[in-house]
């Protein structure tokens, strides 16, 4: 990649030239090769992507369709020092929210408090829901965690519970989508 810089006849060129595209980014020219169009397939794991990035695009369409949101977005963008809302949008979606228990005390007759941290960078998780199964998978006790802060969660058992217990929270985020950690006591994270 590279950036046409000073005077140069080609600082307000857009387009292809040969195997050449020049591209406007606000006040520069880049310069790159032209993509090359492979015929290989992609690995399941790669389609995966590609359609999930397909519904960040679409999804991202939508939401600057409305002057309002894509008002916030446009100050998001500024305020983050990205190119424009829909990179902000794309990069929204496309964050998983992070899970992690931050401090569980055991109160009396077994009940406990559990703060959680879920957070997605800069952005909103609208709610995050707790089960708390024992060790053979009966179920203790579940519920929605409250917010206590920007990225705090708590969520107090209403069942007494022993250990080993596993926690599972699921959160999700303004685009409804769900994130899911599985945390066993004493904490220490599962492979899902």
């Amino acid at each position: 990649m590279a950036v046409v810089v000073g005077d140069s006849p080609l600082k307000d060129i857009s387009g292809t030239i040969d195997e050449l595209v020049f591209k406007k980014y606000k006040d520069k020219t880049v310069v790159t090769r032209r993509p090359s169009r492979s015929r290989k397939k992609n690995s399941p794991l790669q389609q995966l992507s590609c359609n999930r990035f397909k519904e960040a695009s679409r999804y991202a369409r939508s939401v600057l369709r409305d002057p309002v949101k894509r008002e916030h977005y446009r100050k998001l963008a500024v305020k983050l020092k990205k190119h424009c809302a829909y990179n902000v949008i794309i990069s929204e979606y496309m964050l998983r929210i992070s899970i992690e228990a931050k401090d569980v005390k055991a109160f009396t007759k077994g009940k406990a408090r559990i703060v959680l941290t879920a957070t997605k960078r800069d952005f909103k998780v609208k709610q995050v829901d707790v089960t708390l199964t024992s060790s053979t998978g009966a179920v203790l006790s579940s519920g929605q965690a409250r917010q206590i802060n920007r990225t705090d969660w708590v969520y107090t058992s209403n069942m007494p519970f022993s250990h080993p217990c596993i926690l599972t929270v699921t959160a999700v985020d303004a685009f409804d989508q769900v994130s899911i950690q599985k945390i066993a006591f004493p904490l220490a994270p599962l492979s899902s």
